[in-house]
């Protein structure tokens, strides 16, 4: 997360106007309100004008043979997402009043549940502007955020909701809750996990099974716990606890296919023991990547395969819940790259496509590290690459 302060002192609330065409008001709460540099901001009256023009759409509904119904208030919409059924829409939009000092993610912010016919059914949250806010690496915004739908449910919404307030800086047992409401969306959201970290993903699995990811910058921490969504009885269970900096250590991610709703969920075995990691597999020989198979109940991992010189192959998808056969992308210093059908058991692959060298005048290329000095004795280093073929007795 990059980025400056402006200068220490400066009030809070600053260079913000009330309408599009009222005078730009400073206003000065005399304490220090440091905030990062950005670029792009909206600087005047008529910025913000041109900016809830040109950012305004209407939501639409396109059938599969073309017409398309147009549902809801124009708006400045940030993200529309149908719910696994698709009987409901998660809707995010930006409103006034606007800033000049922070971006439009820090702008006032409606999370709303809609029908299909536009009308809404719940509001989750009307967040405020933000104008001031913790510029620690692990400050998050205070109240409902990450909104989404858990993707192995039909209609459920989830999102996470900090317990200090967006503030790393305060004292707190826990930092995250991640909470959850069923459709019609009435009476009060579930909680599901207090986690100490702040939450960054979620892989769902059923109702005995999700993957909540935490993570903390300031000590690189990062933790994995397995919960039981439909039962707030059973107690979290760990399952990775390492560096984010670690990468010789790094699981791998979870492998997860279309569920019986079309949404991504996570691959399991027949019998819902064991799931499946895809990493890059960092090494001191560079990235090598592989294939593990991981019991759920242990976090006992098994290697199923690995990526073999000369070759940079990856595993794009698993095909059946019993991990005997995967397709792979595969390439190396002169191959180009293609996909791959690759039986585990046997370890014969079947080639699926014949992409050519989308360059082959560069084939043949070598380069090298060269040092020299300049005139003035400074040393100074270049990479150098000579074309295919080529004769260093020629000079």
């Amino acid at each position: 997360m990059p980025g400056g302060l402006v200068p220490p002192g400066r009030g809070a609330e600053p260079s913000r106007s009330t309408t599009p065409s009222g005078p730009i008001v400073q206003e000065a709460a005399g304490r220090a309100a440091p905030n990062r540099t950005y670029q792009d901001l909206l600087t005047s009256p008529s910025d913000e004008s041109l900016f809830e023009h040109y950012a305004a759409s209407r939501i639409a509904i396109v059938s599969v043979d073309g017409p398309a119904r147009l549902i809801g208030d124009l708006g400045i919409h940030l993200s529309a997402q149908p719910s696994p059924d698709g009987r409901y829409l998660l809707v995010s939009t930006s409103h006034r009043p606007f800033s000049y000092v922070v971006p439009v993610g820090r702008f006032p912010q409606r999370i709303e549940i809609w029908d299909l016919d536009g009308r809404l059914v719940k509001r989750v949250t009307d967040r405020p502007l933000i104008e001031e806010m913790s510029i620690a690496f692990d400050a998050s915004v205070p109240g409902p955020r990450d909104a989404t739908w858990r993707m192995d449910a039909p209609a459920t919404v989830v999102w996470t909701e900090a317990l200090d307030d967006g503030d790393p800086t305060r004292t707190a047992e826990r930092r995250d809750r991640l909470v959850s409401l069923d459709a019609p969306f009435a009476g009060q959201p579930r909680s599901l996990l207090d986690a100490d970290y702040r939450i960054n993903d979620i892989v769902w699995a059923g109702d005995a099974l999700a993957l909540v990811s935490e993570g903390w910058w300031k000590t690189r921490r990062a933790r994995m716990w397995a919960i039981a969504p439909a039962t707030a009885a059973t107690k979290p269970r760990l399952v990775f606890d390492l560096s984010s900096e670690d990468r010789y250590t790094d699981p791998g991610r979870f492998v997860t296919v279309p569920g019986p709703l079309g949404t991504p969920v996570l691959l399991t075995t027949r019998d819902r023991k064991f799931a499946y990691l895809a990493g890059d597999g960092a090494s001191p020989e560079g990235d090598r990547p592989f294939l593990d198979r991981i019991e759920l109940a242990t976090g006992k991992t098994t290697r199923l395969w690995r990526s073999q010189a000369p070759y940079y192959e990856s595993v794009v998808t698993v095909l059946d819940a019993d991990g005997r056969q995967v397709i792979t992308r595969r390439e190396s210093a002169t191959e180009a790259p293609n996909y791959f059908l690759r039986d585990l058991r046997s370890g014969r692959s079947t080639p699926l496509t014949e992409f050519k060298d989308p360059a082959p005048q560069f084939a043949g290329i070598t380069r090298e590290l060269i040092k020299y000095k300049r005139a003035d004795g400074v040393e100074l280093s270049a990479t150098l690459y000579l074309p295919a073929g080529y004769d260093r007795a020629r000079g």
